[in-house]
């Protein structure tokens, strides 16, 4: 609990500063000293400034908080068991929706960039939540 706090409060400035930074892009935009293309572009630069950051904070928080794991040949206990079981159900579960939605994304159509962009959004969701399932799995043998 006390890691998943410390990455709150590591990610409470960066939160602050993009709100902020989009308060000050709409109040250039609608001033008239940005152009729609000229806001679309700061929109993108904040985006992947922001992705960075929060990258870059969840790497030092995941070194910070790595906890030695537990030798193979430690069984875990029934309660522990059951969560996991649980978070590889509710990963499943996840994982269909997600294929499900972007199914219907693409069948739905619309602007080429615009697909391949949620396509990939979800892609990389769906990835996510597949290799913490594995995780999972892995740690139940």
């Amino acid at each position: 609990m006390d890691d998943t706090r410390a990455l709150m409060k590591r990610l409470l400035p960066l939160s602050v500063c993009s709100v902020g930074a989009m308060v000050l892009l709409a109040l250039g935009f609608s001033r008239g000293l940005l152009s729609p293309r000229g806001l679309g572009v700061a929109i993108l630069i904040l985006g992947f400034a922001v992705a960075i950051w929060a990258a870059l904070i969840a790497k030092k928080s995941a070194k910070e908080s790595k906890v030695p794991s537990a030798p193979s040949g430690l069984s875990i206990d029934a309660d522990t068991r059951q969560r996991r079981l649980l978070g590889i159900r509710v990963g499943k579960i996840v994982i269909v929706i997600l294929a499900l939605l972007l199914i219907f994304r693409l069948l739905q159509g619309g602007p080429p960039l615009l697909l391949a962009v949620s396509a990939i959004v979800n892609l990389f969701i769906m990835a996510a939540v597949i290799q913490v399932v594995v995780r999972l799995q892995r740690s139940l043998h």
